[in-house]
């Protein structure tokens, strides 16, 4: 793997992670439209998916989330829900800061590699392939006969004139 693919790769996994910080946020100002349960089990099923064995705050993270729902659930005020949202979203971020750092140990400095909206700089995105427009066949034929036809009839008329 390129240093490129690389940045790549942990840019989209933080991005995939970045969802359940918000998403206990906004459970927690009570702006949620989803049952909370729904949204528990989608929210482990995401760190299911998401956190590995490398995530040295992975466990951190999982407790947190497991305390945010267990107060929730509980009847928490909201105040103790903001500061449960909070350390989830802490726990998110140092999560993603650690790949940061596993990533520059590996591969040394990334930061030339971000724009200064945080996205990664066009030079450095992988190519997509350029699709080729192509007329089909019969169609291309259509338009081969159809100039012909009217090169026949301008040169018809060109000579009985």
């Amino acid at each position: 793997m390129t240093k490129s693919e690389a940045v790549s790769t942990v840019k989209r996994a933080n991005t995939r992670l970045k969802p359940v910080g918000d998403n206990c946020y906004r459970i927690a100002q009570q702006r949620d439209i989803r049952l909370p349960q729904k949204e528990q089990k989608l929210m482990l099923a995401r760190l299911e998916r998401e956190l590995t064995p490398e995530d040295s705050a992975g466990p951190a993270l999982r407790e947190a989330v497991d305390i945010f729902w267990r107060e929730l659930f509980a009847g928490a005020d909201s105040q103790r829900q903001m500061d449960l949202a909070n350390n989830v979203y802490s726990a998110v971020r140092q999560v993603q800061s650690d790949r940061w750092s596993r990533l520059e140990s590996q591969y040394g400095k990334v930061s030339h590699y971000f724009d200064r909206f945080g996205q990664i700089k066009k030079r450095y995105r992988q190519p997509k392939e350029e699709e080729v427009i192509e007329l089909p066949p019969l169609k291309g034929c259509a338009v081969t006969l159809v100039g012909l036809l009217a090169l026949v009839v301008l040169l018809v008329w060109w000579l009985l004139s």
